[in-house]
């Protein structure tokens, strides 16, 4: 008799504009300092950072040395536009925040209309200034090109430099396990959106560290922090696995698809006469949009294993 491996998962997500609530975990910063064409600060200077998909605005000001910040800040692209009274607008994006990044946008106002405006649209910086911490964004284009076994994410996480297999004899080794800076792979701090995420099961009956984690094509990105990360990640001396999903946005979006495995894909093994029968389907699909235009927004996934 054949057994049947029966799998279903399915999550739903609704977000909505009041992000008081958010976690700065899961989250980015943007931060900056104006001044003027001869060098001098720009106090009080109006700033909005303003997420280009859902058409979200946050609204700060610079205070008397012209310095600002927006914390926390949801990951998605974003546009931010700086003006004060006498002054050009300057618009900068727009640009893509990550996980626990945090973005320094420094603008000079030209003296002019303040309905002039003037826009730049130049990358950012590869090199962080303002912090110090080790690690690496996956994003979600590389977790769905990059062919993983079970499309499971977490393989990715060897990719980031000090990290690598799990101990030997580690009881999360069957299902992708890893080590960081040494340490054991038990040792890895799991967060979902800022939740924490971690299997505390002393057995670890599904072989991972982690309690679920959402296919590649619901994952917006994850970033794997190996050092010298923020004092609010506690509990854990390896990783730091910070994994956010997609969210809805005025634009509907979704994706359908099926992955399969069977003898006719498989070579005979030396010592076999005959191909073992297998076969395995792994499919699902997402699908994410607005409810209420600027205001109300879903995102759903589901993903099934025969």
């Amino acid at each position: 008799m054949i057994k049947k491996l029966l799998f279903g998962c399915i999550v739903l997500s609704i977000s909505f504009k009041p992000l008081s609530l958010l976690a700065q975990k899961d989250a980015a910063s943007l931060e900056g300092r104006v001044v003027d064409s001869s060098g001098a600060v720009v106090p009080n200077a109006s700033v909005t950072a303003t997420n280009v998909d859902t058409a979200f605005a946050l609204h700060t000001q610079s205070d008397s040395r012209g310095e600002w910040a927006i914390s926390p800040v949801r990951i998605g692209t974003y546009r931010v536009q700086i003006s004060a009274p006498g002054f050009k607008e300057v618009v900068v994006g727009p640009m893509t925040l990550d996980v626990q990044q945090i973005q320094r946008v420094d603008a000079t106002l030209q003296p002019g209309a303040v309905n002039q405006s003037v826009e730049v649209t130049g990358s950012s910086t590869l090199i962080q200034t303002d912090t110090s911490e080790l690690g690496q964004v996956v994003d979600s284009k590389t977790m769905v090109a990059i062919p993983l076994n079970g499309r499971n994410p977490t393989q990715l996480a060897q990719l980031t430099v000090g990290v690598t297999v799990s101990e030997p004899g580690s009881r999360d080794a069957p299902n992708f396990g890893f080590s960081a800076s040494g340490s054991r792979s038990l040792d890895n701090n799991f967060l979902l959106d800022g939740i924490d995420n971690n299997s505390n099961l002393p057995d670890l009956l599904n072989e991972a560290n982690y309690v679920v984690m959402p296919p590649p094509d619901a994952l917006q990105e994850f970033k794997i922090e190996t050092g010298n990360y923020d004092a609010q990640f506690g509990r854990a001396t390896g990783a730091i696995v910070n994994a956010t999903t997609k969210s809805g946005s005025n634009q509907f979006h979704g994706v359908l698809y099926e992955f399969f495995r069977n003898q006719n894909l498989d070579a005979i093994n030396y010592f076999n006469t005959q191909v073992q029968p297998y076969q395995q389907n792994q499919f699902g699909g997402t699908l994410g949009g607005r409810i209420i235009r600027d205001k109300l927004f879903f995102f759903v996934d589901y993903e099934g294993i025969r």
